[in-house]
Order: structure tokens, then sequence, then C-alpha cells
């Protein structure tokens, strides 16, 4: 606790603290006690007994059937949930030319939603599910400056205005351990998600960008094995793809296994991914291993990737690992490693990121994110118009969500 104040007084200067009372919920109505009656005494003038007053009726208790009918009305769709969120952020990449203005994603292109200098709106999303009880479906629907990267729209096959949809898929479950989904879903490797306060960090990593499809379309399996082990089927388009580009398909699988606080993952996707390519095939290999107490968590997510071209094959791979204190309810620190290498370019990449997270409320998360990267070879642009092998950035993200 004495940690937490002390991180408190070193950060209010950043982040203004924001206090929130919420009331009581009333106590429930007490049951009046039933009235009693006493014989009245005989009047001495007549000698005769009063009638007694009558008692007053009970106020009769409400029907069990009308609290189930107010809820029912309340919520006509049980099933049915709603997420909203809003993502913004405002980055200096003090090494770049122009750090606080333009978009940087070619010299940024091992990185995701932070690439454009200055107060960004990354995405604004709505998320809507239908429970399978047995038959369900989840759309999202995604806007903002990140969608570029997020869904691939130059070469993805996306027709104009579908790069809004970032999920659209039905589910049925034909028992109560299988469920298959059908359509746009994002892909099952990888540590980090595209929703940044589900993560530890604001930004994402090159692992995540660099190594790992973010979302397929086609079928998918998932069956609950047993209360810790489930395993995971997909037969797909390819790597962010809604159109094919080429004449074969891409199949994967994972088996993960979950027993609080640990967690271990396997999983491995293999098909064609050149353009009208079906003969030389692309695999990656994924792991992820984790730790979560509720107060510490540490994870790491190892990424192997090889690919057959007509030029030669291509071998990359990439580690992370990725650890969060909370200081207290509303402070945490997070710190992120990774390093990525390319066998055949003799290539290597190295980031580091540290994080400050705050949340003065459960719907409101503020993040900021200090964060170095460094290349084997000089390929960052300077201001002095050199290239350097280095970039260093500053990156605030303020996320509103429902909960």
């Amino acid at each position: 606790m004495r940690a937490c104040r002390l991180f408190v007084i070193a950060a209010c200067f950043a982040f203004p603290a924001v206090a929130l009372a919420q009331d009581a919920p009333p106590d429930g109505a007490i049951e009046p006690a039933a009235p009693t009656t006493e014989p009245a005494a005989a009047s001495p003038a007549t000698g005769e007994t009063p009638a007694p007053e009558a008692a007053p009726e009970a106020e009769p208790e409400a029907a069990p059937e009308a609290e189930a009918f107010t809820a029912t009305a309340t919520n006509p769709f049980p099933g049915l949930t709603l997420l909203a969120f809003v993502d913004a952020y405002m980055a200096v990449h003090w090494t770049l030319p122009h750090p606080l203005s333009r978009d940087h994603s070619e010299a940024l292109g091992h990185r995701a939603f932070d690439v454009i200098g200055g107060p960004t709106l990354s995405f604004v999303g709505l998320d809507v599910t239908y429970a399978p009880e047995p038959v369900g479906a989840t759309v999202g629907l995604r806007y903002g400056a990140s969608l570029p990267q997020h869904m691939g729209v130059a070469s993805s096959g996306l027709p104009e205005g579908l790069q809004f949809i970032s999920t659209a898929f039905a589910s049925w479950k034909p028992t109560e351990d299988l469920q298959l989904d059908f359509g746009e879903f994002p892909t099952f490797v990888g540590a980090e998600l595209s929703e940044s306060w589900l993560d530890p960090n604001y930004t994402r990593g090159a692992v995540y960008y660099l190594l790992q499809p973010l979302y397929h379309t086609g079928l998918r399996a998932t069956w609950s094995a047993t209360p810790t082990l489930t395993v995971t089927a997909i037969a797909v388009n390819g790597w962010n793809s809604f159109i094919d580009n080429n004449g074969g398909k891409t199949f994967g699988a994972m088996v993960a296994w979950s027993d609080e606080p640990w967690s271990l993952s396997l999983g491995y996707i293999g098909g064609p991914e050149l353009d009208g390519d079906n003969s030389h095939l692309r695999h990656l290999v994924d792991f992820i291993g984790s730790y979560d107490d509720g107060t510490f968590s540490l994870t790491t997510n190892v990424d192997v990737v090889t690919e057959d071209a007509p030029d030669g094959a291509s071998t990359q791979w990439g580690a992370m690992l990725t650890g969060r204190w909370a200081l207290c309810e509303q402070f945490a620190l997070a710190l992120r490693g990774e390093y990525l290498g390319d066998v055949q370019a003799h290539t290597r990449l190295a980031t580091g990121t540290l994080t400050l997270d705050y949340q003065p409320h459960p719907a409101l998360v503020i993040r900021l994110d200090t964060r170095a990267d460094y290349s084997s070879e000089a390929e960052f642009p300077a201001p002095s118009g050199r290239l350097v092998d280095y970039v260093w950035s500053s990156v605030l993200g303020v996320v509103v969500h429902t909960n």
C-alpha cells in the first residue's frame, strides 16, 4: 500500500484522480407486524360490549411471477450483449521527422495501431453478440485511423464498405461442448488483441503485427474436451483475407490448457498465402504461456514462421515477454520486451515498452507507453535526413468502453 501511495504522488501530475461514489442499494422493505386486538371492555353506562374495530388488511405479497416478468420485460433478449468503445491516442515519435504529425506507417512498418503522430482517433467499435443456445451470431464494427493496419484493406480482397466489419460469424452448438462458427473471426494465435485495454500495454508488439494473422474467413470448430482443455480447428481462406488470393485453403489447430493461475497453448496454421500460387506453403507455430494471479501476470509468446517461395525459402521468428504488476486498484505498471529475427536476411529487431496504467473508473483506461525500437540495420529516418537504427516514441492512449 505504501508503494501505491508513492506511485500515486509521483503520477498525479499526469493523470487527474476521479472519485466516484455509488449509493448503496436500498434495503428491502420490512413486512409490517400483524395487528393484535384485545376484547373491548363493557361500557359502564349500558353494560354492552362495543363492537371491535376492524383490523387493517395486510397488503398482499407480490406474486413471484411479477419479478420474473419484470426481468423479462427489461431484457427481452437475455442472450444479447453489447460492447461499445472509443480508443484515441496521442503519439510523439521523437526521433522521426515530423514527430507530432503525419502517418509514419512506412517508417514504422513493424508497428500496428500507433503510427500516426499527434492526436488520433484509433478506433470506434461496437460488438453485438447473441449467445448460441444453440444458435447465435456475432458482429463487430470498427471505424478509425487504424483500420488499414487492422483489416489489411489493400491486400485482403475487401469490397468497398466491408473494411468496417471486423467480425461477423454465425454460431451453432450441436452439443454442450462443441461450437461451430462460420464467417469472419479473429485468429486464435497470439497473446495480444486488437482491443488495447485487454492487453497489458497500450501499443501492440512487433510479434503481434509481423508474425501473426489478425483474422480469418471460413469455418472454426471449438471443442471443450475437459473443464481445463480446449481444442480449436479452422479451415479458412488464409491470412487476413475475405476473398482468397489463390485456389488453396489454410488449415490450423490449437490445443489450450488453463488452470488458474496458469495457462498454456500451442497452435499451428499452414497453407498457401502467395498470390495465385497454390504450391508454396506458409507454416506458423505459435506458443503462449502465462501466469496471472490477479495482482501480477507474466506472459510469453514465441512464434516461428517459414514459407516456401519461388525465389527460396524464408524463416522468421520472434519472442515476447510481458509482465504486469497491479500496484493498487487504479494503478499498474507493465513492461514488454521483444526480439525478432529473419534468418535469410540476417536482420534483428528488438523492442522495449514501459507502460504506466491508470484506471480511475472501471470504464476508463488511460495508459502512457514509452517505447524504444532497435534494428540491426539503419532503417528509421531521422530529422537530419539520414537513416538510424533506432526510434523512440511516447504514446498516450485513452479508452472508454462499456462493461
